[in-house]
């Protein structure tokens, strides 16, 4: 018991067998700690009430050192935090942003920048056309467009806006490889980045896919880039998807496995027909 009491008390006290560096921070504390308790578990009684007040102050010193670091760490945080939500550019590579002094913002900048990212525009209105009650007809090839026949399904899609326009949100029940399929997806434009976003879930897989893209010079086709994982084969791949808006009540989505190669990349395309 002693033993393990001064063994424990040495690992404490040594960087080098806890997988630090000799000048870690806090090292020199760790020393004084752990050497104190080596002292206490060798001494009287007499001598070990001497030694706790002694690493009590030790300690509090060390609790009081740690707490200035946390401080300076939510500062930093919330620093940068407040960058990123003024739509600011600041690049900091990874590192803890400087705190910010708020009473020299110029807070009517930060105020008109924050309503520009929030309000929607031109790329939102774009998305209206995706709104509404489709009937779909899926075509899906194994290894591509170049490999033979598709295999051809049939279904629905139902689009709505969310969040006031700034999101449009689908729901696809189909059928693919013979089984039900259901999809979830949701379409945006991000002010502050400049591109379009999307994210889809389904039923097929446990994964949460995303993509992010933009529109095409004339405003009729949106075109996206993303990675997606295959069981059993790769697991990550890049993709691409075009989606054509043909006339106000058709587009058409494209699908390409970029990992095939430089043609016959396609491996899915949707026709939605709007319904009614």
């Amino acid at each position: 018991m002693w033993r393990s009491g001064i063994g424990l008390a040495r690992l404490i006290s040594n960087p080098v067998r806890r997988g630090e560096s000799p000048d870690a921070g806090g090292w020199d504390k760790r020393v004084a700690f752990g050497l104190a308790i080596a002292r206490m578990l060798e001494c009287d009684s007499k001598q070990r009430e001497q030694l706790e007040e002694e690493m009590t102050m030790v300690f509090k010193k060390f609790c009081l050192g740690a707490a200035c670091c946390a401080g300076a760490i939510a500062v930093g945080v919330v620093g940068l935090s407040q960058v990123v939500t003024a739509g600011g550019h600041q690049e900091h590579h990874g590192k803890i942003a400087p705190s910010l002094d708020v009473a020299s913002m110029d807070m009517e900048k930060l105020g008109a920048a924050q309503m520009e990212a929030m309000t929607p525009g031109e790329h939102h209105h774009l998305m209206e056309h995706f709104i509404g009650k489709w009937d779909i007809e899926v075509k899906m090839w194994m290894a591509g467009d170049a490999q033979g026949e598709p295999q051809v399904s049939t279904g629905t899609s139902k689009i709505k806006s969310i969040m006031d326009g700034r999101f449009i949100e689908e729901l696809m029940t189909t059928t693919l490889m013979g089984m039900p399929y259901k999809g979830r997806g949701t379409l945006g434009f991000d002010n502050h980045a400049g591109v379009y976003q999307s994210m889809w879930v389904d039923n097929f897989s446990t994964s949460m896919h995303f993509f992010e893209g933009s529109a095409s010079h004339d405003g009729k086709s949106l075109i996206f880039y993303g990675t997606m994982g295959e069981p059993g084969l790769v697991s990550r791949r890049t993709v691409k998807s075009v989606t054509r808006m043909i006339d106000e009540n058709t587009h058409v989505f494209e699908f390409h496995d970029l990992h095939i190669g430089e043609t016959g990349t396609k491996v899915m395309q949707i026709t939605y027909m709007r319904a009614g």
